[in-house]
């Protein structure tokens, strides 16, 4: 590591510079930096899996409903996360985007169910 001021090589672990006494920033990005870059991650990328999961079970609505909101949630708060950690939100924003999608089918099809029924039964009764 270097002196940021008078450009001198110092050990790692040195907190001043012993030529000039600068005071030297620790770089965390081997220890916090990693940690920061993926916090959200995990909340992105369920949110990311519940989205598919609604869109490929959206024609059976309990599943679909319950897995649209979940990932719904999931989604936002894991964007929040990778926002304050000025980490990436492409993967929150899909899994947004996906529960959107399939809580709106879900609600298509649980529209198209109700008044199919009532077809039915009008027909019928």
């Amino acid at each position: 590591m270097f002196c940021p001021k008078c450009g001198k090589e110092i050990m790692d672990e040195a907190v001043i510079c012993p030529k000039c006494g600068c005071a030297v920033q620790i770089d965390c990005a081997n220890d916090s930096g990693s940690e920061m870059k993926s916090a959200g991650k995990g909340f992105c990328i369920s949110g990311l899996v519940l989205g598919i999961v609604s869109l490929v079970f959206s024609w059976i609505w309990y599943i679909s409903l319950s897995a649209s909101i979940v990932g719904l949630v999931l989604s936002v708060v894991g964007r929040k996360k990778a926002k304050l950690a000025s980490a990436p939100t492409g993967i929150g924003t899909a899994g947004m985007v996906l529960s959107i999608i399939g809580l709106s089918i879900t609600g298509l099809v649980v529209l198209f169910t109700v008044v199919l029924a009532g077809a039915f039964v009008a027909a019928f009764a």
